[in-house]
């Protein structure tokens, strides 16, 4: 205790603080400027903090408001607090930790052109899983579905006409396959 998500300069920006121990919150206190926090006797415990939550959390609200996430995290992180930047989806592509990892990888998709991809975020003896092919467009698949799981003729299929774009608009049809 501490642990929580804080308000930063930017709007839409918040900032990941976790205290887990004693050193942590030492620390905290220092990095944003309240060390009479770190002296006050009734904060001396993970109990008497949560008791003063809401002061605790005003008084690290009060710091982070004045820096980016970013700046926030590398003061934080170079004091030895826990510490972690809440990206956003367009950030994440940039993200050092993630480049560094190469989490991502380029695909070619029909339509939108060569994009990053997300990678699975585990690996297995120092390999990740590789993405095989790109996902299917919407209907891609249609025609196999409709013939061959729905038993469809092909004049069934094009007396559907436009509207073969996603089966949900079917649902009568999906008995068929599954009864």
């Amino acid at each position: 205790m501490p642990h929580g998500i804080f308000a930063c300069a930017d709007p839409d920006s918040w900032l990941v603080v976790t205290v887990t121990n004693e050193e942590e919150w030492s620390a905290l206190c220092e990095a944003i400027g309240r060390s009479d926090l770190r002296k006050d006797s009734s904060l001396s415990s993970w109990e008497g903090r949560q008791a003063q939550q809401a002061m605790i959390e005003s008084a690290i609200s009060s710091w982070t408001i004045r820096f980016t996430n970013k700046e926030g995290m590398q003061v934080l992180q170079a004091a030895g607090v826990p510490a972690a930047a809440v990206l956003r989806s367009t950030d994440l592509l940039s993200d050092e930790g993630l480049v560094e990892r190469e989490f991502w990888k380029k695909i070619d998709r029909q339509l939108v052109g060569r994009k990053s991809h997300p990678l699975m975020p585990w690996m297995v003896n120092g390999e990740r899983a590789e993405i095989r092919w790109p996902a299917p467009l919407l209907g891609q698949h249609n025609k196999k579905v409709l013939h061959e799981i729905l038993g469809m003729s092909e004049q069934e299929i094009l007396n559907l006409g436009p509207k073969t774009r996603s089966l949900e608009r079917f649902p009568n049809l999906i008995p068929r396959c599954c009864g």
